[in-house]
């Protein structure tokens, strides 16, 4: 049998079965690939949350529905606004090429657009058998493991080009590596062309420029030194045709923009700016980004990478074939990997999608070292160095087959966290399905990936400087939108700026659009995201409606019933209470401060709208209520996994209609007014109330106190339709005298109501709490609810299977635990610190909990066909006909 060049051929009785098994491992690394595409469809329509970086690839619908490579969602850029419309700078344009190609065939899709990450690895993986299948299959085999697993354990699978720049500088890799083993000027073609599209696609990928230079270079200074002058001459037109090829991948991006020069620069020139921060801790940032997600294995993969970095350049000290194996296949991913990750330290602004590169570079060339090893041996040792080969192949085909088992058995870390998190898309329509087609819209960029095409929604925060600057007054009327789309994004970023004294951007809205009105039209709720708020432009003529409840959608995340039918007024009373204290942190600000009023009831589990008045509003400041659980409410942008649960008033309103997902308990209700707005006047009703309580009195405050007061006009419930078949059985959780504490800081008190009080001292993110083993059925999925009412701090709530795993990772209270049980038989919940460490005392009051399966086991047919059908056999069912 004829072998490969340089090999020694396999006696033919072992021929067979050393294909036999190289081809087992080609169907193991394929087999591994579609278990990661088919988890990733899996999780990847709730998981990662949504995200504003999800509707980039609305470029991707505009040219794929309308012809213009633009964004129209978000139509400005920068500080200079420069437009975007036709022109999109930051990223492309080949993802969008492809992008586009899928939406005009199936339409958009975030489902789709996010899937593009895991099939871009899964791509990555099988170019690499372009180049080390004549070398040796198992490098392949180590790429495929390393790459696949760290997505599924760290990466981030948005809707972002990223992915994009590393399928570039794979196929950058791949022409280099023909290149150098072969010299042909098209393949240095492709090399240039590949350096530059990664550029293009991201200017975090600028190093690839030189990078392609560098590689070049080293392999056309060892080959001038020891080739002839004839073979030396091959190397003009490779140069020439990497100059060219890079300049063909400039073109494309050039033509995509419209070769508008000026503005890409002042564009590349203040982002640069923005993020400049110290290079080494940049660069010590972006480390720790790529590679703390599990760091006790990546000592070896750094002795191993180490390894490949000297024989890399060793290499050009050898000769022959693995001298041209050495430059052709460890030389280049090295290069890459070194340089590009050297080169994030002067990029401030860090993202999960910049370290996919990190990843793909680092094991290419890893993997890259293998393949040359293997093939070293076999090339050297004759027989022996066959066998060897063989006994490489079948270890990679053992841990290759051993790494799908373990991908299709246990869950990834975004399955885990998807739980609990409503279906993104169901969640989308939910908000966009009461707008009329292409409706003119101002909102939030959660929502414009179909931009254009479902709506004409553009991001809400954009538009203040080209209304502001380009149109007068008396204009702006015919501008302003039908429709305000505002989800947790902007609320977020309102109540915490508002809080610390800045102008809000509802605030700034309405100053643009003085006399606009608008009323409340659409409320969607649903974890993670909280509140949902749509707004409807009114007539000057028409009267507000004020009369006209919003329609509703809720979801409680906990499965796909979507709900919107309301009660009729309950009999709630809201009484005064100490004012609640907010903690909240966003972006770069963190502040603590107490309501100007709060008032409380107790309630049941369930969804309620409240309609609430306000006492005297300023008519140019947004205020909020915020809805908490407790007296003391903690909140991490980013971190906390739920959006602030806040119902804003917009400048002059009086009236604010409050959806929340209580979970039981006291529900507090708290307003809180810009900081900007005059304190010096009366006193408030808080600062009343705390006076007359300090001084044992429980009187209400004066009627001439200032009017920052609020009072419940009406309270009512969302009517949720229930499974009665009896198939759905809680699962009974254990006492309180059950339960252990885990920390000696921690004092414990219960009463005879069934309230456990959890007070003292921890260190952040300790179990404080830990309930006795709970049993549970296998491959069942729960959702528990644990109401805590928090007068100090604040904590998390875990749960942990009879395996050792976390069923469901610690998450700052209140929010539901949603989790399958996997292998387990019995589970363990997990009480635990939040961030707030030692800074603040906890102080919680936790009710009686309930876990409840999702949904039922049994089918309903099942027990409607249970007497007649021999295949069932359910227990406790009367097949007698009498």
């Amino acid at each position: 049998m004829a072998g490969r060049s340089g090999e020694v051929a396999t006696p033919s009785r072992f021929s067979w079965v050393f294909r036999a098994t190289e081809c087992l491992l080609l169907l193991a690394i394929v087999t591994g690939c579609l278990i990661v595409l088919q988890k990733s469809f899996h999780f990847i329509d709730t998981a990662p949350f949504l995200n504003v970086d999800d509707s980039i690839p609305n470029v991707a619908v505009s040219l794929a529905e309308h012809g213009r490579y633009g964004f129209l969602s978000s139509p400005t850029q920068g500080f200079h606004e420069v437009d975007r419309t036709h022109a999109f700078f930051n990223y492309g344009p080949l993802y969008f090429y492809v992008a586009a190609a899928l939406t005009w065939l199936i339409g958009p899709s975030l489902e789709l657009y996010r899937m593009l990450h895991p099939a871009g690895l899964v791509f990555v993986v099988l170019a690499s058998l372009w180049v080390f299948r004549r070398v040796s299959v198992v490098g392949t085999a180590i790429l495929a493991v390393a790459v696949l697993r760290v997505y599924l354990a760290s990466e981030w699978p948005l809707a972002r080009p990223d992915i994009m720049v590393s399928v570039c500088v794979s196929l950058m890799l791949v022409f280099a590596a023909r290149a150098i083993q072969h010299g042909a000027w098209l393949d240095w073609l492709g090399v240039g062309f590949f350096a530059a599209s990664a550029l293009t696609t991201h200017q975090i990928a600028a190093s690839m420029v030189p990078v392609a230079g560098i590689i070049w270079a080293w392999s056309a200074v060892v080959e001038w030194r020891q080739t002839e002058a004839g073979p030396r001459r091959r190397w003009i037109p490779g140069f020439v045709a990497l100059v060219l090829g890079g300049a063909a991948g400039a073109l494309v991006y050039l033509v995509a923009i419209d070769f508008r020069l000026r503005d890409l620069w002042v564009l590349g020139s203040v982002s640069m700016s923005s993020y400049s921060k110290p290079y080494a801790e940049t660069l010590r940032a972006f480390f720790e980004y790529a590679w703390s997600w599990n760091s006790g294995s990546h000592l070896w993969l750094w002795l191993w990478f180490a390894t490949a970095a000297i024989v890399a350049i060793t290499g050009s000290f050898l000769t022959g074939e693995l001298r041209r194996r050495v430059l052709g296949l460890v030389m280049p991913p090295v290069v890459t990997a070194v340089v590009y990750q050297l080169s994030l330290g002067f990029y401030g602004n860090q993202h999960s999608g910049y370290v996919i590169l990190s990843h793909v570079t680092t094991y290419w060339a890893v993997a890259a070292l293998g393949a040359v090893g293997i093939a070293w041996v076999r090339d050297r040792w004759g027989q022996w160095g066959r066998g060897f080969e063989f006994a490489a192949i079948a270890i990679s085909l053992l841990v290759v087959s051993r790494a799908d088992a373990a991908w299709l058995k246990q869950r990834s870390n975004w399955q885990v966290r998807a739980a609990g998190n409503v279906d993104i898309g169901d969640y989308v329509r939910q908000v966009v399905a009461p707008l009329p087609e292409r409706a003119a819209a101002w909102g939030s960029l959660y929502f414009g990936l179909d931009a254009g095409d479902r709506t004409d929604l553009v991001q809400f925060i954009q538009m203040f400087g080209p209304v502001r600057d380009d149109f007068r007054v008396d204009q702006r009327s015919k501008l302003a939108p039908d429709f305000l789309v505002l989800s947790n994004y902007e609320m977020d970023i309102d109540s915490v700026g508002g809080l610390a004294g800045a102008d809000t951007v509802t605030e700034i809205f309405a100053k643009l659009f003085p006399g606009i009105r608008y009323r409340l039209a659409h409320l969607v709720c649903a974890p993670p995201y909280g509140v949902t708020r749509e707004y409807e432009r009114v007539h000057p003529q028409s009267p507000a409606e004020q009369a006209v409840l919003p329609s509703l959608s809720v979801n409680d995340g906990t499965g796909r019933q979507w709900s919107g039918a309301l009660s009729g007024e309950l009999d709630v009373r809201f009484s005064p209470v100490q004012p609640v204290t907010a903690n909240l942190s966003l972006y770069a600000t963190t502040l603590e401060t107490a309501a100007r009023t709060s008032i409380a009831a107790d309630l049941p589990p369930g969804f309620y709208l409240i309609d609430v008045d306000l006492e005297t509003v300023d008519p140019t400041r947004t205020g909020f209520i915020l809805a908490t659980a407790g007296r003391y409410f903690y909140w991490r942008g980013g971190w906390a996994d739920f959006g602030m649960p806040v119902s804003p008033h917009l400048p002059g309103e009086r009236n604010v209609l409050v959806l929340v997902d209580h979970l039981g308990g006291p529900l507090y209700l708290s307003r809180f007014e810009n900081r900007a707005v005059d304190t010096n006047a009366a006193p408030t009703h808080s600062e009343v109330f705390l006076k007359n309580r300090a001084a044992g009195h429980n009187l209400m405050p004066p009627a001439d106190a200032r009017g920052i007061g609020m009072q419940v006009r009406s309270v009512r419930r969302v009517v949720m339709l229930a499974d009665n078949t009896g198939r759905i059985a809680p699962v009974k959780l254990p006492s309180w005298s059950e339960w252990s504490i885990q920390d000696r800081g921690m004092t414990v008190q219960s009463d005879d109501s069934g309230k456990l009080r959890l007070s003292g001292t921890a260190d952040a993110g300790v179990p404080l709490y830990e309930s006795p083993p709970i049993p549970v059925a296998p491959h069942e999925r729960l959702a528990l609810t644990l109401p805590s009412e928090p007068a100090s701090g604040g904590i998390e709530l875990g749960v942990i299977g009879s395996t050792g795993t976390w069923l469901s990772t610690q998450t700052l209270m209140p929010r539901r635990a949603v989790f399958d049980t996997e292998d387990a038989t019995w589970v363990r919940i997990v009480i635990a610190n939040s961030s707030l460490g030692r800074l603040k005392a906890i102080d919680v009051t936790i009710r009686p909990g309930r876990m409840v399966p999702t949904a039922p086991q049994e089918q309903y047919v099942d027990r409607l066909m249970g007497c007649r059908s021999p295949y069932i056999h359910l227990p406790g069912l009367d097949c007698s006909k009498k």
